[in-house]
Parts: structure tokens; sequence; C-alpha cells
């Protein structure tokens, strides 16, 4: 674990700074009515991705005013070029995240 002290990451311009493994949330569409319940089959009809983890955070951050900067691995696939191409279009800063072929 890498710890900074906050006066560094202030110099950095950021409010927080966060080492991090990046992950993809994905988010299903089920047909059907609540509560599920037991011994009933229910169809998932779609899953959306979204930014997960910590993306929930520096997305509430940067919604509120505040700058982060998430860094850490990513690969060349289709979730990593997702949470990529989401973070940019959100104004995240995107140029902790390093891509690594897995």
């Amino acid at each position: 674990m890498i710890i900074l002290r906050e006066i560094e990451v202030n110099k950095m311009g950021y409010d927080i700074m966060m080492l991090t493994f990046p992950v993809v949330d994905l988010i299903a569409e089920m047909k059907g009515t609540f509560p599920i319940k037991d011994n009933v089959t229910r169809q998932l009809s779609s899953f959306t991705p979204e930014p997960g983890g910590v993306g929930n955070i520096a997305i509430t951050l940067n919604r509120m005013g505040g700058t982060s900067l998430i860094t850490g691995p990513l690969g060349f696939d289709y979730y990593s070029q997702f949470l990529l191409t989401r973070y940019r279009e959100l104004g995240l800063e995107t140029k902790g995240l390093v891509q690594i072929e897995t």
C-alpha cells in the first residue's frame, strides 16, 4: 500500500488520489415484479455497464466540483476501453490509468 501525505496530493492539484484496480458494474434490467419469490425464474432483458468501485467516488466528487486522480492498471479489453471512454466523457482525469498487457 502506498500512502501519500495530503500536502503531496494537493500539490498535484487534486482533492483526492485513488490507487485502485478500476472495475465495471453491470446493471441488470429484470422483467417481473418485486419481491422475488422462491422457485420463480426471472428473465434479464439487458445489462448496462457503468463505472464501479472508486469510479463512483470520482464521478460524485467531480459532480460536486472536486477533482480526483484515479490511478491503476487497465487492460486493452472491451471493459477497459469502456472505462477510459466513460471517465473522459464525464470529465475525469485518466492520466493515472496505465494500460498493460494481461
